[in-house]
Parts: structure tokens; C-alpha cells; sequence
């Protein structure tokens, strides 16, 4: 990242002595915001100070009179949005100013409060102000794991061949143990077992699986340094936190905007409506104009917003976390809208709409009566009813009266391990009077009898004796092809494809 490898972190400095700045010049070299607190206690800055030019390089200046009722309450503002203070002030003078750790803990529990003496010798001083820098750098690692401040007290060496003590309060160091002998540990660490990296197929399976939670969909959206908006689509978006407002999206490494993304300090979450599925596969897409073919407007922080989404949510970013193969975008929510409309959503790698298959499949179970049968897929296969004569037909229960729970108790009996969806397609067969319900699927296992696995290419349509089927069957292998599928309303001749998330256009 282009500002430091410490962007993103806020540092105030009450220190008057030369350790304590020091410690805190290295952290704003390497990009942390340190914000310099001048006129402690006379509302005097200490312009001309020797050390003053020389030790508060890339730092930020505020003047406070902490003795007064206006310095005190800026110092509050302040501490609500920082991650660390570094003091060394007297202990009886910290608490005469209400700066006791316990104090500042109430007000902002994340916060890192290091405390040490102002006194140190030219030999000392670098080794203090690079033990400040170390421990407060630890800190904050344990803050982003546990959410949990703490109080950091350094004591210096009372000469050069000695090293500083550091305590940190909620995680003392374990005692030190003698030098190991050479080899000592070798058979230890040589009979660890390897990690052990998962196959493409074990990877293929875990992805599935998780594929089965159902999700909706996002667009993610931000600008370069120069302007320029980025976006892609994501479904990994979570509400993390209401006091303070946090939320998290997850970007693959792999991805060209990762990097676009890490350094932003703010970006947006755009939630998707039922009607952009055609702007869920833009954004999912390497197309370079991604914006150019669609409708949009700058929001707060001037972040890209989609015309039509369900909410536009704006953060500035919180922090970054490794995980994999992926980055964590926490981010700390600014600005939001949201309007009423139906969600786009996504399960095993599908669109669906929430709440249509109920009404559709009620609506057509009550006008007359029913057929319902399961579009089973294995691969580029698909199962189907083979008769004597050579007649093919679509898996259904031959019960009078059907039903789903009928339809899946059929398939148990066939012993057909099959995993039933989404609701594929509800029509009228008008030369029966039925009504048709299919629910697209997948099947493992061997072939039942009478059944037979058709590839896709080779299914013999002419033998399908419903025109209504042969229909269906047509659009299911066409759909298969693209990865997209929707679900058909109409009869044997003529209705509509309501896609799970219709494209404009449609």
C-alpha cells in the first residue's frame, strides 16, 4: 500500500520527552496517523524544542490545554476514534488530567495505552523508542484478533548492554527459559505432520457445500487514486457490527481490483434487486467498461451507487485481514439507503427470486390436477424414463394425488440419491389438463432400472411423447450451456421464462 504499511492506524502523542517521540516518529515514518498533542498543560506549543524538528517527522499537531474544560473534551474526540496513546507523563499527573488507562478504557475500549518515563541517556533513547514501537505494533495485532485494548508500560536500561522491560497487561510474557542445546528440538519439529493441501476434486466438493447456504447479492464498488470507479460482484458480504457499525466483504487475491481495494479508504455494498442479474454477471466479468453499461451516481466519499439496487452502503475502510486466498474488507459504515423491492439471490451457483416458488407451485396445485417430476442432472447428464417401446419421460411419482414430499419418496424407492434445488418450471398442459411442477436437481449413484443417463447432446427428444416436455427439455439444455436458468410459467405452447433474476432486456 502506497501511504505506509501502517495506513489506517491513529497514534496521539503526549509525550514530552525524547523516548516517547522517538518511538512514535518510527510508526508515522511507516504510515500510522500520529497526531502530536502540544500545550499539555499551558496551551503552549514547544516550537524551538532541540528535539522538536528532529523527532516529530510525519507527525499531525493539535494544541490542548488539558487543564481546561474545551482541551479535555478535544482529547475525548479524539481518543473515540484512536487505537493507541502513548504517554510519559508523571502517574500522579495522569490521573490529576483524568488520563488513567481505566479512564481512557471506558471511553474507548480498543485502546492501546503506553506508558514511559520521559528520562533516558543518547545511548538509551533509540532502544526505548524502538521497544515503544515494537510493543505497540504487538498490541494492535492482539486488538484486531480479540477487539480488546490494553495497557503497555516500558521500563528503560540503566545502561546500554541492558534491554527494556516491557509488560503488557493483559498478556504477561511467559518466563524465560535457558538457551537450547543445538539440535535440541530437531526430532520434534521433523515429525510434524505436514499440512496436507486438498485435492481440485476435494476443493470442487467443499465448494458445493458451501454453495448450499443460500446468499444474496452484492456489488462492491470503490475509486482509484485517480478517479476511476472499480467494482465486482460478491455474495461473501456480512453485517458485522451495530455499535460501532462494521461490515465485512471478502476479495480473492487473485482478483485485478484487489490491490484497488486494499489501498481505497472508502468504498460501497451495493445489495442487488431481483431485476440485475445481467449487472451480477457485468461486474462478475473482466469487461474493462464495466460502468459504461449501467446507470450509476456518486454517493458519500463519492463512491460509485447502482440505480435500482436495494440498499447503497458506504464505508470507510476499518482494516484489512489476511484469510487465505482472500482479503477481510472490514469496513465502518458512513452513509446508507435502501428502498423496498425483491432480493436477488444466489444458492449452488444459481439465481433465484425469494418467496416465487410458493405462489407458483399453490397457484398451480389448485387449479386442476397436478404432475410433479425432478430434472436430475449428473454432470452433463440427465436422467430420464426409458420405456419398453423406447418412450422417454421426465422422473415423476405415480401416485393419484402428487406432491413433493410424494415426488421424493418415488425417488427413494428407485434408490436414486438425489438432491432436489429449485423450482425449475410451472406450466398448464392443455391437451391433459394437467399441470406441470419440475424441480431441477442433481443425482449420484448408479442408474435405476427403467432409467437411463442421457448426455445433454444425445437426449432423443422425438421419443418424448408431451410437447409440453420436449419444451421444457429444450430450454433446460440450452440454459445448461450458459450456467443460467430460470423458471418457465405457460402452457405446452407459449409462456415466460421468469428468470431468477430477469436480465432487462427480458
Amino acid at each position: 500500500m502506497s501511504n505506509g504499511i501502517l495506513n489506517g492506524n491513529r497514534v496521539l502523542d503526549l509525550c514530552t520527552g525524547a523516548p516517547g517521540r522517538y518511538g512514535t516518529m518510527m510508526l508515522a515514518d511507516q504510515g500510522a496517523e500520529v497526531i502530536r498533542v502540544d500545550g499539555i498543560l499551558s496551551g503552549q506549543t514547544d516550537d524551538g524544542h532541540p528535539a522538536g524538528n528532529l523527532l516529530d517527522r510525519n507527525k499531525k499537531s493539535v494544541v490542548f490545554d488539558l487543564t481546561s474544560d474545551e482541551g479535555s473534551a478535544g482529547l475525548t474526540n479524539l481518543l473515540a476514534g484512536a487505537h493507541a496513546i502513548v504517554s510519559d507523563l508523571p502517574l500522579d499527573m495522569r490521573q490529576e488530567l483524568n488520563l488513567a488507562y481505566h479512564t481512557l478504557a471506558e471511553l474507548n475500549p480498543r485502546l492501546i495505552y503506553a506508558t514511559l518515563p520521559n528520562v533516558a541517556t543518547a545511548d538509551t533513547q533509540p532502544a526505548i523508542g524502538a521497544t515503544l514501537a515494537f510493543g505497540l505494533m504487538a498490541a494492535l495485532r492482539q486488538v484486531d484478533a480479540t477487539g480488546k485494548g490494553q495497557q503497555l508500560e516500558i521500563a528503560p536500561p540503566t545502561n546500554s548492554d541492558e534491554i527494556c522491560a516491557l509488560a503488557f497487561s493483559a498478556h504477561p510474557a511467559p518466563p524465560p527459559n535457558t538457551p537450547p542445546t543445538p539440535g535440541r528440538d530437531t526430532d520434534t519439529y521433523l515429525s510434524e505432520m505436514p499440512n496436507v493441501p486438498m485435492t481440485d476434486l476435494e476443493k470442487r466438493a467443499l465448494r458445493d457445500a458451501m454453495g448450499t447456504f443460500a446468499t444474496g447479492v452484492t456489488v462492491v464498488t470503490t475509486l482509484q487514486s485517480d478517479g476511476t470507479p472499480r467494482g465486482f460482484t460478491a455474495n461473501s458480504f456480512t453485517s458485522v457490527s451495530l455499535d460501532p457499525p462494521l461490515l465485512l466483504v471478502c476479495i480473492a487475491k487473485t482478483a485485478h481490483s484487489c490491490d484497488t481495494f486494499c489501498a481505497a479508504p472508502s468504498f460501497a455494498v451495493n445489495v442487488l434487486s431481483e431485476g440485475q442479474k445481467t449487472l451480477s454477471n457485468l461486474f462478475a466479468s473482466r469487461d474493462p467498461d464495466k460502468f459504461g453499461q449501467c446507470g450509476w451516481r456518486g454517493g458519500a466519499a463519492g463512491m460509485p451507487l447502482l440505480d435500482e439496487a436495494l440498499a447503497g452502503i458506504v464505508c470507510t475502510r476499518e482494516r484489512l485481514i489476511d484469510a487465505g486466498d482472500h482479503v477481510i474488507l472490514v469496513g465502518r459504515v458512513i452513509d446508507f439507503s435502501a428502498r423496498h423491492a425483491a432480493p436477488l439471490g444466489y444458492f449452488k451457483g444459481n439465481y433465484f427470486s425469494i418467496g416465487l416458488e410458493e405462489e407458483l407451485v399453490s397457484a398451480a396445485s389448485q387449479a386442476g390436477p397436478v404432475k410433479i417430476g425432478a430434472l436430475l442432472s449428473r454432470g452433463r447428464q440427465l436422467l430420464l424414463r426409458v420405456g419398453a417401446d423406447g418412450e422417454i419421460g421426465i422422473p415423476a411419482a405415480d401416485e393419484p394425488r402428487q406432491s413433493l414430499p410424494l415426488l421424493k419418496k418415488h425417488l427413494e424407492k428407485l434408490r436414486i440419491k438425489a438432491q432436489l434445488d429449485f423450482l425449475y418450471a410451472v406450466y398448464q398442459d392443455s391437451s391433459t389438463g394437467h399441470h406441470g411442477i419440475y424441480y431441477h436437481g442433481t443425482a449420484e449413484g448408479y442408474t435405476p432400472s427403467g432409467h437411463k443417463f442421457f448426455d445433454l447432446d444425445d437426449i432423443p427428444l422425438k421419443k418424448l411423447p408431451s410437447a409440453a416436455e420436449r419444451s421444457m427439455l429444450t430450454r433446460y439444455c440450452e440454459e445448461f450451456r450458459h450456467g443460467s436458468f430460470g423458471i418457465y410459467l405457460g402452457d405446452e405452447t407459449t409462456g415466460t421464462v421468469r428468470r431468477y433474476a430477469a436480465p432487462d432486456d427480458t
